[in-house]
Formats: C-alpha cells, structure tokens, sequence
C-alpha cells in the first residue's frame, strides 16, 4: 500500500507544486520507517523472551546434552550413488 501511495504521488500528471508532492514522498516514507521500528523492536523482546524460556527455564527439554535425538542421521547407511 505504501508503495501504491508513494507511486501515485511520484507519477501524478499534475506539474504543479512539486516540492508539496516531494515532501509528501518523504512523509509516507517516515510513516513507513516508523512503523517498521515500532514492529521491530517489539518482536526483539518476543526473541529475548523465547530465548531465555528455551535456554534458562525449559533447558532439559529443548537443550539435550547427550546424542540421543530422534532423528538423527546414519550417513554410513547411506549409498554413494548420487
């Protein structure tokens, strides 16, 4: 949308009051950047809080210390026909 917006104002056939058009460009790319930190910085507090759920709180569960993982892989089993 924000793209939509910033097109239809770089791209508007009217040749008049190109610093108003310009300022208004900057202005939607302000709002776009603002939200954009908003959003980041809020999803940086969920990141710290999932990383120190799975390595402080819930380490015996998410962090295994022995080789002893379902899936893990036999690569002797495997073929050299590739």
């Amino acid at each position: 949308m924000h793209d939509l917006r910033v097109w239809a104002i770089a791209y508007a056939p009217s040749a008049k009051n190109n610093v108003r058009r310009i300022q208004e460009i900057h202005y939607l790319n302000n709002e776009m950047w603002y939200m954009y930190y908003n959003a980041t910085w809020k999803r940086m507090l969920w990141l710290i809080v999932f990383w120190f759920f799975v390595t402080r709180i819930r380490r015996s569960r998410y962090m295994l210390k022995y080789n002893n993982d379902s899936h893990d892989a036999n690569f002797r089993d495997t073929t050299a026909t590739m």
